[in-house]
C-alpha cells in the first residue's frame, strides 16, 4: 500500500514540475493538460486521475511560491513589538511577493480552491517534502488560517487590543483590507492598470495603512507607508 502511495505522490510531482516547467519556457498562460501530457510521457486522462481538473494542478503547482514568503515573513517582521506595525510588515511582505508572482498568488488566495489551500498545502508538502524543513503549516507563518480574511482579522485583534481601533471595526477591516489587496492584485494581473512591480507594490501598501489609519490608528505612526 506504501508503494502505491509513493507511487502516486511520485507521478503528482512530474505533473506539477511539468507545470514549472511550461511556466519558466512558454508563461503562465500556456499550460494546457496536453503540454502536460506530452511532457511527462502520459496520457491526458491519467492527469485526471490525479488532479480534478487544470485549475487544481496551477494550484498546486503555484505553493512552490510561498516558499520564499514564508521564509522572509519572519525576517521581515523580527522584532516588531507594536501590534499596528506588525500588521503593516505583513501586508507589505505579502504584497512583495504577492506582486512578483501574480498568477501563482490569484491562484492560491482568490481562485476557487483558496478556501481549501490548508489541506492541499498538506499534499503539496507531501509530494515535495525536500521544501519544508520541518512541520509543514508552522513552516507558512501567517498562511495557515484557510483566507487572507481570516489572517488580517487575527492580527487586527492584537490590534484592538491596544484600543487604536474598536473590536467592533475589526471585522470591517479586516474585510476592507482584503478586498483591496485581491482588487489590486488582480488588477494588476490582467493590466487594467499597468504599472511597475514597485509601485503595484507600494501603492497597495499605502492604502491599506490608510484605510487602518481611517479607523484610529495614528498617522504619525504609520508614516513611513504614506
Amino acid at each position: 500500500m506504501k508503494n502505491k502511495y509513493d507511487h502516486d505522490l511520485n507521478i503528482q510531482r512530474r505533473f506539477i514540475e511539468a507545470v514549472w516547467k511550461i511556466w519558466e519556457t512558454e508563461g503562465t498562460e500556456a499550460v494546457t493538460t496536453r503540454k502536460i501530457a506530452k511532457l511527462t510521457g502520459y496520457n491526458v486522462s491519467t492527469i485526471y486521475l490525479y488532479f480534478d481538473n487544470l485549475d487544481q494542478i496551477i494550484f498546486y503547482a503555484s505553493i512552490h511560491f510561498l516558499q520564499e514568503y514564508a521564509v522572509d515573513l519572519p525576517i521581515k517582521t523580527h522584532g516588531i513589538k507594536d501590534p499596528a506595525l506588525l500588521y503593516m510588515k505583513v501586508c507589505e511582505c505579502f504584497n512583495q511577493h504577492a506582486f512578483r508572482y501574480p498568477q501563482a498568488y490569484h491562484s492560491i488566495f482568490i481562485n476557487k480552491f483558496a478556501n481549501e489551500h490548508n489541506d492541499m498545502l498538506e499534499r503539496y508538502c507531501e509530494i515535495f517534502p525536500e521544501e519544508i524543513p520541518s512541520n509543514c503549516l508552522p513552516f507558512y507563518p501567517l498562511i495557515e488560517a484557510d483566507d487572507l480574511h481570516a489572517r488580517d482579522h487575527s492580527l487586527l485583534l492584537e490590534v484592538a487590543k491596544t484600543g487604536e481601533i474598536s473590536f467592533e471595526d475589526v471585522i470591517c477591516l479586516s474585510i476592507a483590507n482584503t478586498l483591496l489587496v485581491k482588487g489590486m492584485l488582480l488588477r494588476y494581473l490582467v493590466g487594467i492598470e499597468p504599472q511597475k512591480y514597485e509601485k503595484a507594490v507600494e501603492t497597495t501598501t499605502r492604502m491599506q495603512a490608510r484605510t487602518l489609519i481611517g479607523y484610529g490608528v495614528r498617522k504619525e505612526k504609520l508614516a513611513m507607508y504614506l
